[in-house]
């Protein structure tokens, strides 16, 4: 019995350790306060099924990098296509996650200025950089106390021993106090960098070939540079209860106080990680309060009503009058206007006396 040749293919298989593909056709629509996000979706079965999108920020737009930005989620779904977040100035991120936690190469950006035009308004502003807490360390609670170090040459700060795996700076403003409990809007912006705690080529003078250590630019893997919050609706001054802090996510908070921490992490004791920049934005959206169909009232107080907000504002707000059934002879007065109400009497312009009247109003402010 005759037998043909056996024929033979070969076939590269690639484990669960392979990146997945990177995102394409990044894109966003700007919708009132959000951003809809869209993209291609990832076509690799570990991404669709038990994989997600990470999506990050950055007041950024350009010199954008995935390092340099903030999270706003790393959980939406791997099926989906599109997705909404808070609507911000600067540049969007995404890349895919597999369902072993490996991520794309390289991150779709998409970039705009569209939020600029909305009506925020900056109530807090904390910039870190470039002194750090002036660099100095003057003993518990200091920001530059646990295992964290300033480094004059470049202003940044790092793990004063990497080998211990983690350190904390806290802000310079341990508490931000916005008065009352409100929404909102929070982003941030660092810059951190992993760093080789041996040489570098370019920092050698020895010969090219005897020398050891990486070449700038070498991806560092094993360290990481990671915001973290804490709020409270009590006074921080007072005996406010904390949450646990967290991970710092872009977005709305409600809270009165506010703290916040940069937590420092190497799990390899060949690299150390610093921050060259740091810094938090609190915005508060312009918002509307109103009343239809208010009465003023009768007897000593006739033709006058006190509007208290439920929530006061934060600063004084803009205040509109509608009067209902209103003719040439009524006036109203504003006597006294704050972030927390206003009082408003009606007046017979003939007889100048007060008079009872039903009105509307509509406070706008934030």
């Amino acid at each position: 019995m005759l037998y043909s040749p056996f024929a033979s293919i070969e076939r590269e298989i690639f484990g669960k350790t392979t990146p997945p593909a990177n995102v394409s056709n990044f894109t966003m629509v700007a919708r009132i306060d959000l951003a809809n996000l869209k993209w291609d979706r990832v076509a690799d079965l570990d991404v669709v099924h038990g994989g997600s999108y990470w999506i990050r920020h950055t007041s950024n737009t350009t010199g954008v990098s995935w390092a340099s930005s903030s999270d706003i989620t790393k959980y939406v779904p791997g099926n989906l296509d599109t997705y909404s977040v808070p609507l911000l100035a600067g540049s969007y991120l995404i890349k895919a996650l597999d369902s072993s936690g490996n991520e794309s190469e390289t991150a779709a950006i998409v970039s705009s200025n569209v939020a600029d035009i909305l009506d925020l308004n900056v109530v807090f502003s904390s910039t870190q950089h470039p002194s750090f807490g002036n660099g100095t360390s003057t003993g518990v609670g200091d920001p530059l106390n646990d295992n964290i170090s300033f480094n004059s040459g470049n202003n940044s700060i790092k793990l004063t021993d990497h080998t211990l795996g983690v350190g904390y700076y806290y802000f310079t403003d341990q508490s931000i106090d916005l008065g009352v409990e409100y929404t909102s809007r929070i982003t941030s912006s660092y810059t951190s960098t992993g760093f080789s705690t041996t040489e570098l080529f370019d920092s050698d003078t020895s010969l090219f070939d005897s020398s050891t250590g990486l070449f700038d630019g070498t991806d560092i893997s094993g360290t990481n540079a990671a915001l973290q919050v804490r709020t409270t609706p009590d006074d921080p001054a007072g005996s406010p209860v904390w949450s646990q802090w967290g991970s710092f996510f872009v977005g709305d908070y409600k809270a009165r106080g506010l703290q916040f921490r940069m937590e420092l992490t190497s799990t390899n004791p060949l690299y150390n990680v610093q921050v060259e920049g740091l810094g938090v934005t609190v915005d508060m959206p312009d918002t509307l309060k109103r009343a239809i169909n208010v009465q003023t009232s009768s007897g000593t107080n006739n033709g006058t009503e006190v509007v208290t907000y439920a929530v006061p504002f934060k600063t004084v707000p803009s205040v509109g009058i509608t009067t209902i059934d209103a003719d040439d002879k009524i006036y109203y007065v504003i006597s006294s206007s704050t972030a927390t109400g206003f009082t408003i009497t009606f007046y017979d312009n003939n007889t100048s006396s007060a008079t009872q009247k039903t009105f509307n109003w509509l406070s706008s402010g934030y």
